[in-house]
């Protein structure tokens, strides 16, 4: 599964605490034209760096997000032409509450996510439940606290379990719930997943619904 790609220097100001400037790609690559959409993304970072910060163009490319470009990567935001925009449209916002244990997942729900957990921590786990993809089966795993935001795009699987003793999990979707939407879910535990779970004792809490959601294997069977 694909990762956050952070640029060196971005990484080391982060890192010693210094700003960090978020540049957006959208007007390089479908906005302006070129050369003149390459003039203006160098003339951006240059302002920033005079003003003592570091810049951080972002652009996912090769399906993988980067913060901080070099310039062979800048050079090929403005003169590629094949990069799609990515859009998000948030319609619906949620929120939950889990004490520590509990588990939730996994579930290939059929719209964009941006999930944010607003007090405590989790163990977050993405999973490509899609038969097919070049990345079947891929997991990503992380913790997410209210430093640090997840996107999950449509289709993937997504599961977390509460690490601190309560958790409030928002997260921003760009289709509105229906009782009548089906989608895909697949064990908790599948071995071919084989997801580390930090809790595993009798903290473990999973609803009636999670406790029964079939292998990866099966689902990929009866898709």
């Amino acid at each position: 599964m694909t990762t956050l790609h952070i640029a060196e220097e971005v990484a080391t100001a982060l890192a010693e605490n210094r700003p960090v400037v978020a540049l957006e790609s959208t007007i390089l690559s479908h906005g302006l034209p070129a050369p003149r959409n390459l003039a203006v993304g160098a003339r951006l970072e240059k302002v920033v760096r005079e003003a003592g910060a570091v810049p951080a163009t972002i652009a996912v490319l090769d399906g993988v997000p980067h913060i901080g470009l070099t310039q062979s990567e800048l050079d090929r935001v403005c003169t590629a032409g094949d990069l799609v925009k990515l859009s998000f449209a948030p319609v619906q916002w949620n929120i939950s509450e889990s004490t520590q244990g509990t588990l939730r997942g996994f579930h290939a729900e059929p719209w964009n996510k941006l999930v944010h957990v607003a007090s405590g921590t989790v163990f977050a786990a993405i999973a490509d439940l899609r038969a097919g993809s070049p990345t079947a089966g891929a997991t990503w795993t992380g913790e997410l606290d209210r430093a640090r935001a997840l996107f999950v795009g449509a289709g993937l699987g997504n599961a977390f379990q509460a690490t601190s003793d309560m958790v409030v999990y928002a997260y921003l979707v760009d289709r509105h719930w229906s009782s009548e939407e089906t989608y895909p879910s697949v064990a908790w535990d599948d071995p071919d997943l084989a997801v580390a779970w930090p809790i595993t004792d009798e903290r473990l809490s999973l609803s009636t619904k999670d406790r029964t959601n079939p292998t990866l294997r099966a689902h990929w069977a009866a898709d």
